[in-house]
């Protein structure tokens, strides 16, 4: 029954579903008096733009591909209360034990990490105007500009933790030298560099410093103005930096490069090793319940004719451990 609906204007439709409800000589209203006896809270013609925009919001939500998905992790909490998440140390060695010799007892160490969520969201409408002049199109351009809105929050503050150095749970900054991920040969995206930063990641500790934890970077992140650099190093079979054609480059795509601007407002030089959210945590974006779905939600207006819509997403952004990052602050 859709295709004979094909093509109709707004007004049409309004006329269809109060003619459909019982209404009689719908069509011999003018447009106010049409839109304010279609616009009501139970009404089919408010329930049809309702459908129309979560469907545009939901096809732009998949579409929308923000970069902070391909290495953060995604984490949930079950309230807007701050949760503790804990990482536990490494086991200590097995001792050897004589003929008569006692087991010793090993006590584990565990170092917590807060995380919260907040409520991020905007609303908008669609006004007595918009219905007259037949704008249909605010019904699909705006819920996606939103769903673009809410993606490119969550990208921004992904990207501020890493462009900021904040402090975080053990009151040092992220990238610091006691934490041993800040590299001392700042340079471009080189095999030297990369190399000083792969033996960065490895090298680092366990909580109580007995476990070497071998950890490979999976990700290199960069801002635009090195991505012609990192292709460039990444696809070369020899090194694009040697003295000699023939030495080989032992990072020919050993790594997933991760281009975003957003890095450029901090610094065009800075980049940043990452290891796979899957081998040890890093940064994790946290949803309440575990739904990275905004949300939106309809009221017809009382203040003005029209229909007033609302979008929101619950996230937070948390640091929760330093091992898995690396930073070159480059040349």
């Amino acid at each position: 029954g859709a295709r004979e609906l094909r093509g109709m204007k707004l007004r049409d439709i309004a006329i269809e579903c109060l003619s459909r409800s019982g209404v009689s000589g719908a069509h011999r209203m003018d447009d106010d008096a049409l839109f304010r006896a279609a616009l009501t809270p139970d009404s089919a013609f408010t329930s049809i733009l309702s459908d129309s925009v979560n469907k545009s919001m939901a096809t732009a939500y998949r579409a929308a591909q923000p970069t902070y998905k391909a290495w953060t992790a995604r984490g949930s909490n079950p309230d807007f209360k701050e949760a503790t998440h804990y990482q536990i140390s490494e086991a200590g060695e097995l001792l050897k034990m004589t003929q008569s010799g006692e087991f010793k007892f090993d006590e584990m160490k565990d170092s917590g990490v807060s995380k919260a969520v907040a409520t991020f969201g905007r609303s908008f409408g669609m006004t007595r105007q918009a219905f007259i002049n037949d704008d249909i199109g605010i019904l699909t351009r705006v819920p996606e500009a939103y769903v673009r809105a809410a993606a490119r929050g969550i990208n921004k503050l992904v990207y501020k933790m890493l462009g900021n150095n904040p402090v975080i749970y053990d009151g040092k900054n992220l990238f610091h030298a006691d934490h041993k991920n800040l590299a001392t040969n700042a340079g471009a995206p080189s095999v030297a560099t990369l190399s000083e930063g792969r033996r960065l990641m490895r090298t680092q500790k366990n909580l109580r410093g007995l476990e070497t934890l071998n950890i490979a970077p999976s990700y290199i992140v960069i801002p635009a103005a090195l991505e012609t650099t990192v292709d460039q190093l990444l696809n070369s079979i020899a090194d694009p930096t040697g003295a000699h054609s023939g030495v080989a480059n032992p990072f020919r795509n050993s790594l997933t490069p991760v281009v975003d601007a957003e890095l450029d407002s901090y610094s065009e030089k800075a980049w940043y090793l990452v290891a796979n959210p899957a081998d040890i945590d890093t940064i994790e974006v946290t949803y309440l319940n575990g739904d990275d779905m905004p949300k939106l939600e309809s009221q017809v207006g009382f203040d003005f004719l029209g229909v007033k819509w609302r979008i929101y997403i619950d996230y937070g952004v948390t640091v929760l451990d330093y091992r898995g990052l690396v930073k070159n602050a480059g040349e």
